[in-house]
């Protein structure tokens, strides 16, 4: 776990992607689990008791199917239900493409244009929830 102040898990596949991240969000203050998939999500949060206020799933092609893993994972894991859940789909219609969707009341399909646009979306909730 990488230190900071607000907590993060990430779940993504692909590793460069996930230093970027890693780094770019350390940067910004918050700390982050990193992690490549919905079992290690599992073992963070389950067993190792970590207690996340986002989850950021970056593993599946469609937005539901990462919200789905999301769902699945707080259930699981017994985890707060106020967590909000962040899809990043890998496929969606261009006429989407720098769009934040959301699709329940704190699950969000982020279909990103540019990096900045997740980092946004980010502290947009975070900070929603500490003013709440």
């Amino acid at each position: 776990m990488i230190s900071g102040s607000r907590t993060i898990l990430l779940i993504e596949r692909n590793d460069e992607t996930r230093r970027l991240l890693r780094t770019d969000l350390f940067d910004r203050g918050y700390s982050l689990l990193n992690v490549s998939d919905f079992e290690e999500a599992l073992i963070v949060t389950g067993l190792g008791g970590a207690r996340p206020e986002l989850i950021i799933i970056d593993h599946s092609e469609t937005a539901e199917d990462g919200l789905e893993i999301g769902r699945d994972l707080k259930t699981q894991a017994k985890l707060d239900p106020s967590v909000k859940l962040i899809s990043v789909p890998s496929k969606f219609d261009s006429a989407f493409e720098g769009t934040d969707v959301e699709v329940r009341e704190g699950e969000f399909a982020c279909y990103w244009a540019d990096p900045y646009q997740l980092e946004e979306l980010i502290a947009r909730l975070l900070e929603r929830k500490a003013s709440q």
